[in-house]
């Protein structure tokens, strides 16, 4: 978010200094977002805004006269894409794997314990919440979370599917992916297949960010892990985990 220039402190990550940290274009979004009703508008400036907060943020800054123009081939989704990045609007992958939890429980955010704008699971993925169960990789289903690690901020996923590789699955990654994927698919398994949803960084408000379904390979026996990233369009095999990055762990709520 901090790439708008909305603030002078980079990052923030204390809402309580939100007002003192904007600079004047942070001070010209919160007026548009008030305009449009917004009471709270640290949830679409920092991340974690509702999926309503996030469609009235955006719709303030087309009526706003934000939406730029882009050249074909540029579609009206790109552009509405760029403005967010821009101006600073969006959800970060922790709330948005938060509220896709709360639609696939049925409970909301706070009756989990979870605190929106907050990570549940601490700044290496690596804590259990209250009400969680901590599984590896291979227990994986959906629903569950993944917690990835990097040097800097990690990321977080939401559970679609995690089933082992069938021939369909071979086909469709041997196109997708070449002779890599053929390579990976080809050595001793069992070869898992996850599919996962998240919010993914934009860099500039490129195509491949914000919401985005990606596909994983997990190599049981050899603890090899394959994904592509369309952030460099290079398919990634790495022992330590998925997208460049660290596995910590599989989180499933449990709590009845």
């Amino acid at each position: 978010m901090t790439t708008s220039g909305n603030f002078v402190i980079k990052p923030l990550t204390s809402v309580a200094n939100f007002n003192a940290a904007l600079t004047p274009k942070g001070h010209q979004l919160v007026n548009i977002l008030a305009r449009a009703g917004e009471t709270n508008p640290g949830a679409p400036m920092l991340g974690y805004p509702s999926p309503q907060q996030l469609v009235r943020a955006t719709q303030a800054l087309i009526d706003a006269g934000k939406l730029p123009t882009l050249p074909p081939p540029a579609t009206a989704a790109d552009c509405i894409r760029k403005m967010q990045w821009d101006w600073g609007i969006g959800i970060d992958c922790v709330d948005w794997s938060m509220n896709a939890l709360s639609a696939v429980t049925g409970r909301s955010v706070p009756s989990m314990g979870l605190r929106s704008g907050e990570d549940p699971f601490g700044p290496d993925g690596n804590v259990t919440p209250h009400g969680f169960q901590r599984l590896g990789a291979v227990d994986a289903r959906a629903g569950d979370i993944i917690t990835l690690k990097d040097p800097e901020v990690g990321h977080r996923v939401i559970v679609r599917d995690r089933h082992l590789v069938d021939a369909n699955d071979k086909r469709t990654l041997v196109a997708s992916w070449g002779g890599s994927a053929e390579k990976f698919l080809s050595a001793p398994g069992p070869l898992h297949v996850f599919k996962v949803d998240s919010s993914w960084g934009a860099e500039n408000g490129k195509s491949f960010g914000g919401y985005r379904c990606d596909t994983w390979l997990y190599n049981e026996s050899s603890n090899l892990w394959m994904s592509y990233s369309p952030h460099t369009n290079e398919v990634l095999i790495s022992s330590e985990g998925p997208a460049g990055e660290k596995f910590v762990g599989t989180y499933r709520w449990s709590q009845s």
